[in-house]
């Protein structure tokens, strides 16, 4: 036999030992739920290679048929060229150092990698493939499957395997581009509950200084006008102080009331009603549950002192998985920042710095802050005075209205381009 031919007789045979090697891995790694999306999208491929994952002495009886085969036949004509090209002495000595070694990594553990890293988007391909090999060696593949079937007791992987979708599955749904079955919202909503487990109560609470409450000692009529005023339908009671937080008052309470609402507060029994106390540090997961168990709306939060700092509801902690919904304690977005120039922004500090980068394109920095006053109390180091000025990555931070707790409102303009801009730490 001419050398050309064993050559390109031996090559064609190792595509084919090296095709049926990575196939066997494709299938066996791709996504069953990917494939199962796919198959339900009228994909006939992804249809296949479920099938045969359903049959999985089948898939293997091919894979096993064809690969060897060609496995077999190569080193059988490899050893009978390199007897051919060095002679009887030498040649099965060439064929075991260099020839199979050279299949085993081109046609074994190069193919196997390579399939195995793009397993989602070979498998669905190759299926139709891999399917048709089998009905063209069937009594092989059928006697082969049979002694696979008797050797595992016909038990399948399907029987074993797991239908549920790990973390993994779902955060390579998140990473992955928005092309695909699932939609941009839902893919933001599970990066969204992923990260839920990482906060904390005071990483989801309503700060103190942002609550309206009323005094233990006032009447229903305050608290009836501070409900109105503010639109709430739960108002913390505190007593002395806002740092001592002792009950809230439900408006559907005071409506209960009917003609008897009037009066103090503490004359009505069951009007103010007990508060449901947490640590600033406990987790937001845990935080949720317990609120779902017990029954509450709203939960004080207490930092390491017993001082209360802040409140939180069920509805912030569910907004920080399905996005932002209409909350009584909720600043309304809208009255959170004006344009009152090109590029010139007049700000409420309280708005939080994802939203300024996103909606007002200002490159605020990362930090230990959620909020344009946290930013600006971090880099002034104190409480600034209206009109002080901080320029940070060529924006102008000038301080519009503040008191002696906090700063109120900040207005944002770009450096002009024309300017000798001062340093990102120069302040007026």
């Amino acid at each position: 036999m001419p050398l050309s031919l064993v050559l390109a007789a031996g090559f064609v045979l190792l595509l084919f030992e090296a095709f049926f090697a990575g196939a066997e891995i494709a299938i066996v790694s791709a996504n069953r739920n990917r494939l199962r999306a796919m198959a339900d999208e009228g994909h006939r491929g992804a249809g296949l290679a479920l099938d045969l994952l359903a049959r999985p002495e089948w898939l293997h009886g091919t894979i096993l048929t064809w690969h060897n085969a060609s496995f077999v036949t190569n080193v059988s004509i490899a050893t009978l060229a390199a007897i051919q090209v060095a002679g009887p002495r030498y040649g099965e000595l060439l064929s075991i150092l260099v020839v199979i070694p050279f299949l085993v990594i081109f046609g074994e553990v190069m193919p196997k990698s390579y399939f195995q890293e793009r397993a989602d988007v070979i498998a669905p391909r190759i299926a139709p493939i891999v399917w048709a090999a089998r009905v063209g060696a069937y009594p092989a593949v059928w006697a082969v499957s049979l002694l696979i079937g008797l050797v595992t007791g016909g038990k399948t992987a399907r029987e074993e395997s797991s239908t549920f979708i790990t973390r993994r599955e779902l955060e390579a749904l998140v990473e992955e581009p928005s092309e695909g079955d699932v939609h941009p919202v839902e893919r933001k909503m599970i990066g969204r509950i992923f990260s839920f487990g990482d906060l904390r109560a005071d990483d989801v609470m309503v700060p103190l200084v942002d609550v309206s409450a009323v005094d233990e000692q006032g009447t229903v009529e305050d608290a009836i006008e501070r409900i109105e005023k503010d639109g709430h339908s739960r108002i913390p009671v505190y007593r002395e102080n806002i740092n001592h937080i002792v009950g809230v008052v439900y408006a559907r309470d005071i409506l209960a009331l009917g003609p008897e609402a009037a009066g103090p507060l503490l004359s009505k029994p069951g009007l103010v009603r007990e508060v449901y106390y947490v640590p600033d540090s406990k987790p937001a997961d845990d935080l949720l549950a317990d609120l779902q168990r017990e029954k509450h709306k709203l939960a004080i939060v207490v930092d390491e002192y017993g001082g209360c700092v802040g409140v939180v509801t069920v509805e912030d902690l569910v907004e920080e998985i399905v996005g932002e919904i209409s909350d009584e304690y909720d600043v309304d977005e809208v009255r959170l920042f004006r344009r009152v120039g090109d590029r010139k922004y007049m700000v409420d500090a309280r708005m939080e710095i994802e939203a300024v980068r996103d909606e007002l394109s200002v490159p605020v920095p990362d930090g230990d802050y959620n909020t344009l006053g946290g930013f600006l109390l971090e880099r002034f180091g104190r409480i600034p005075k209206a009109g002080e000025q901080i320029v940070v990555e060529g924006w102008i931070f000038t301080i519009e209205a503040a008191t002696e707790r906090q700063i109120e409102s900040v207005r944002l303009e770009p450096v002009p381009e024309d300017a000798n801009a001062p340093g990102p730490e120069d302040r007026a």
